[in-house]
């Protein structure tokens, strides 16, 4: 995931309490998907058990996954806000979307176990060891009519293994999707750190400023009292010298 440098400049009238409703819905959302997984788990491996029935397992997989990603753009958007407000809302729903998270990737690989170990009862009535047989039913039914019937079951078993194989690659990235969370939410909180350090900074630059100018104020009221004193004595010398040369001028 790109830094918080890249992320893409969200309308500024987007505020953290429009993102945390998202969120919370978002979170309500992907707890009853899990619900939904947690029902057909048990159905595994039941009469219920079909391809129809696989479907849907895969469906709901591919639903939750684009609600997770729905989840992940709206905590971009929230990192991008940039306060500390948003810092703490972060933080919060990071912790929430953790559990959530939890619960749904270990259901995800309960699900993906439960049907590699309960495969379709009409595969095991009708395809045990299907690997070695299917060769050897082939090399003995070339010219017979039951040839279109095991090259249907080969079918069968073709697109069973391919709807597992797209069960195994709806299984989420749990660590990776936390890594780019505690990154964000790092790269957020630096972010935050830097502004209070700069609003301290300038705050302490303000009071040396202002200690300076005090400083000034006073050396400039020392300075014009020593000048008032020296114009003073100036005045006074002035005065005798004056007296002086009067009552010499007066002697005379």
């Amino acid at each position: 995931m790109a830094s918080s440098s890249n992320y893409q400049n969200y309308n500024a009238g987007t505020t953290v309490d429009q993102i945390n409703g998202n969120l919370s819905n978002n979170f309500f959302r992907l707890k009853q998907y899990a619900n939904q997984l947690n029902q057909l788990k048990k159905q595994i491996g039941t009469s219920k058990d079909s391809n129809q029935f696989r479907d849907n397992i895969h469906d709901t997989f591919q639903k939750s996954n684009q609600l997770i990603r729905e989840i992940q753009s709206n905590f971009i958007k929230l990192s991008s806000l940039n306060t500390s407000e948003s810092e703490l809302a972060l933080t919060k729903c990071k912790r929430i979307f953790e559990d959530e998270l939890n619960i749904y990737s270990s259901l995800q690989k309960e699900i993906r176990d439960n049907l590699r170990l309960k495969p379709l009862k009409s595969i095991d009535t009708e395809s045990q060891d299907a690997n070695i047989e299917i060769i050897d039913e082939r090399q003995s039914l070339l010219q017979t009519k039951k040839l279109s019937e095991l090259d249907q079951q080969i079918d069968i078993v073709r697109d069973r293994e391919t709807k597992m194989k797209q069960i195994e690659s709806d299984i989420i990235d749990i660590n990776a999707i936390m890594t780019d969370l505690a990154t964000m939410v790092n790269e957020q909180n630096s972010l935050i750190d830097n502004i209070s350090s700069n609003v301290e900074s300038t705050h302490a630059n303000v009071h040396y400023a202002n200690e300076n100018l005090s400083k000034a104020s006073r050396y400039a009221s020392r300075y014009r009292k020593k000048i008032l004193f020296l114009i003073l004595i100036i005045l006074i010398v002035m005065g005798v010298i004056g007296l002086i040369v009067y009552f010499s001028i007066k002697k005379h």
